[in-house]
């Protein structure tokens, strides 16, 4: 009974992709740009029968569900290599935009039985509604150090700024340096 009768049923539209474009400037410097897209739209039913267990006078849910992400960055890269030192430099953004949006309305009581329509609903329906909306702006840089292909250094800088945060207190910034030696390089055997 149950398995024919509690039923939920999803349509999902959905596009995704992305695109890139690299520019050689120089034989050493290069810029990228791409841009990347995931959105869909959801629409669901639910339904739950008359004297189905907790809904002794049916159920019905209709919903929609709509979310997009677009990420869009750029990353100035430049290596160079001096005899034995070799040189990374690397400096970036991105934009990320983010929407995401659910609306459900539900007759929690059905007036007929097992006529599964909003209108049916015994109460007056239930109406849901959440909108979450949030972009990040970020910079982000990096320096590569490294001698021989045997000892490195690394400097990292990246920069956030969130529209989910408070203004004036939106912005955080978080740095690294690490450093690594190749032992079986560095030690003759």
């Amino acid at each position: 009974f149950l398995a024919n009768q509690c039923i939920n049923n999803q349509k999902r539209d959905r596009i995704y992709g992305n695109m890139q474009v690299t520019f050689a400037i120089t034989k050493d410097l290069n810029f990228m740009v791409r841009s990347g897209l995931d959105m869909f739209n959801d629409y669901r039913t639910s339904r739950k029968p008359q004297y189905a267990t907790s809904y002794a006078q049916g159920w019905y849910r209709v919903q929609n569900i709509f979310r997009y992400e677009v990420n869009t960055d750029f990353l100035l890269s430049y290596k160079k290599q001096f005899n034995r030192f070799h040189l990374g430099v690397n400096f970036g953004g991105n934009n990320m935009v983010y929407n995401h949006r659910n609306e459900a309305v539900t007759a929690e009581k059905l007036a007929a039985p097992n006529v599964f329509m909003i209108s049916n609903s015994v109460d007056r329906p239930k109406y849901n509604y959440i909108l979450t909306e949030k972009m990040i702006n970020s910079l982000y840089g990096m320096l590569s150090l490294n001698y021989n292909d045997t000892y490195f250094l690394d400097f990292t800088a990246r920069n956030d700024w969130s529209s989910a945060l408070a203004k004036g207190n939106n912005s955080y910034f978080y740095p690294s340096v690490s450093a690594s030696i190749l032992l079986d390089q560095a030690i003759p055997g």
